[in-house]
């Protein structure tokens, strides 16, 4: 799934990433349980360095390395385009959830929140990375729109 990266053999530690899944879930569901704007902001806070391509300035990514060291877990390099896809897609549904906290749409936000508690669920505890895969799918669309031209 992760075989297409157009940012030129960036590497992101796939072990790190889920550990930062297994984060993002249990933030999500304390965000389910105590609905809290402030709560969002710091999820998407968290998502802005790694959407960015500087990962390494998350907390979540910094206590997800200290964490895998600690457990003795290998380094699983991949690359980073879909991940750091991902994360701009968290990024954007988190910042939807602060959104529709703030301007009284507490459904919505909780709708969002279990949706984003779902796909990190997906990639910490199973190994999948549902944005990964809508990565993969887009840069085969892009690849066959490339060949009809």
């Amino acid at each position: 799934m992760n075989d297409r990266c157009i940012l030129g053999g960036y590497m992101v530690d796939e072990n790190v990433s889920r550990l930062v899944g297994v984060f993002t879930f249990f933030a999500s569901l304390l965000f389910l349980a105590f609905p809290s704007p402030w709560l969002a902001a710091a999820i998407a806070l968290d998502f802005v360095p790694r959407a960015l391509g500087k990962a390494s300035s998350s907390p979540s990514v910094i206590a997800g390395s200290a964490l895998r060291r600690l457990l003795g877990l290998p380094e699983s390099l991949v690359n980073a385009g879909p991940k750091q896809f991902a994360a701009k897609l968290g990024l954007m549904m988190s910042m939807a959830i602060l959104l529709l906290s703030v301007a009284g749409v507490p459904g919505a936000a909780l709708g969002l929140a279990a949706l984003l508690a779902a796909c990190a669920a997906l990639e910490g505890f199973v190994g999948f990375c549902v944005g990964c895969l809508l990565y993969s799918l887009l840069m085969r669309a892009r690849e066959r729109l490339a060949t009809i031209r």
